[in-house]
C-alpha cells in the first residue's frame, strides 16, 4: 500500500506526515470490515490510503462517498459475476439488493472509522481540545480492483479533534526519538522572505521629498513567504537594535 502526497508550504507545521500512519491504520480498518460484509468473505487488498486536510469546518456528521460502481464491484465479488453487465445501464433505478450492500458498505466504513478513533483516544495522553478545527480532514481509500472507486471520507467534527490531537502526539513522540535513532539522510533546506513593509506614497509626496525627508511609517504583522507563497504572518518586534519577527500565524 502507498501514500500519495506532495508538498504543499501552507501545511508545514501542521501534523500532516503523523496523518500517514493514520492513514495507513484506517485502510486496514476498512479493509478487515469490508473482507467480513456478507456471508461470503471476500479478498480486498488495499492499494493506497491518505489524509488531506481541506480548509474549513468539520461537519457535524461523518461523510461518505460511495459510488455506485464501488457497490455494484463488491456484489460482482461477492455473488461471482462482472461488474461490466451491471454498468450498463447507470440510469437503472438501484435495486434493493443494491440499496442493501450499499448500506453494508456504508455501515462498514462507519465501524472502520470508529474502530480508529477508539484506538487513538484509548492512546492519548491527555484529552483532546474542544475547540472546533480550522481544517477538515478527508480520507482518499483506493482498493486495487480497478473497478473499485475510490472511498472519500470526510471527518466530523469530533473525529477531526481526536485524530489530530493524535498526529500531534504522534508528531511530538517522534521529536523525542531515543539518541541512537537514525538521523535523516539530508535535512530540508528552505528560504523564507519577509515582507517587511508596503506604504502607499502619492506623486505629489514623491516629487516633494529631499534630502533628510522622513516619511513616517509603522511596521505592523508582516507576511511571510516561501517560495514567493505567503506563509505566515508574524509580528515584528526590536531587540538590541536589531528587527526579529515573532507570534507566526499561520495563513489560511
Amino acid at each position: 500500500m502507498q501514500n500519495i502526497k506532495t508538498l504543499n508550504p501552507v501545511l508545514l507545521g501542521r501534523p500532516v506526515q503523523a496523518f500517514d500512519q493514520l492513514a495507513a491504520d484506517l485502510a486496514q480498518h476498512v479493509q478487515a470490515q469490508l473482507h467480513g460484509t456478507g456471508h461470503r468473505p471476500i479478498a480486498i487488498q488495499i492499494a493506497h490510503a491518505h489524509f488531506t486536510p481541506l480548509p474549513g469546518v468539520a461537519p457535524q456528521a461523518l461523510q461518505i462517498e460511495l459510488q455506485r460502481a464501488t457497490v455494484l464491484a463488491h456484489m460482482a465479488a461477492r455473488y461471482g459475476f462482472t461488474a461490466d453487465g451491471q454498468a450498463d445501464a447507470p440510469d437503472t433505478p438501484p435495486s434493493s439488493t443494491e440499496r442493501r450492500i450499499g448500506q453494508a458498505l456504508q455501515d462498514a466504513v462507519l465501524r472502520a472509522v470508529a474502530a480508529l478513533c477508539a484506538q487513538a483516544g484509548a492512546a492519548l495522553d491527555s484529552p483532546p481540545s474542544t475547540s472546533a478545527s480550522a481544517w477538515q480532514w478527508q480520507a482518499r481509500i483506493q482498493v486495487g480492483d480497478s473497478d473499485w472507486q475510490p472511498l472519500h471520507i470526510t471527518l466530523d467534527a469530533d473525529a477531526s479533534r481526536t485524530l489530530e490531537h493524535y498526529a500531534l502526539q504522534l508528531r511530538r513522540t517522534q521529536r523525542t526519538a531515543p539518541p541512537g535513532a537514525a538521523k535523516p539522510a539530508a535535512p530540508l533546506q528552505v528560504e523564507l522572505t519577509a515582507r517587511l513593509l508596503e506604504k502607499t506614497v502619492s506623486t505629489a509626496d514623491i516629487q516633494a521629498l529631499r534630502r533628510g525627508s522622513v516619511l513616517p511609517i509603522a511596521l505592523g504583522r508582516t507576511t511571510v513567504l516561501l517560495n514567493g507563497e505567503a506563509l505566515l504572518t508574524a509580528s515584528v518586534a526590536e531587540h538590541h537594535g536589531k528587527l526579529h519577527l515573532t507570534a507566526f500565524e499561520t495563513l489560511e
